[in-house]
């Protein structure tokens, strides 16, 4: 993952718990901030909280 995106900043954060995730084949990241995780879309998939039971 690391050599294919370039990560700095407040980024960072995000792109390690990635990696974490990864590591321990987790495939999906619930969160309330989608779009702070659209970078890493290849490598896991990112479901919205306020998206799920909303029906």
């Amino acid at each position: 993952m690391s050599r294919e995106l370039s990560c700095s900043g407040k980024i960072i954060h995000d792109a390690n718990l990635v990696a974490t995730a990864s590591v321990a084949r987790v495939d999906a990241l619930l969160t309330a901030n989608p779009r702070n995780f659209q970078h890493f879309r290849k490598w896991l998939k990112v479901i919205d909280l306020k998206k799920v039971g909303s029906d």
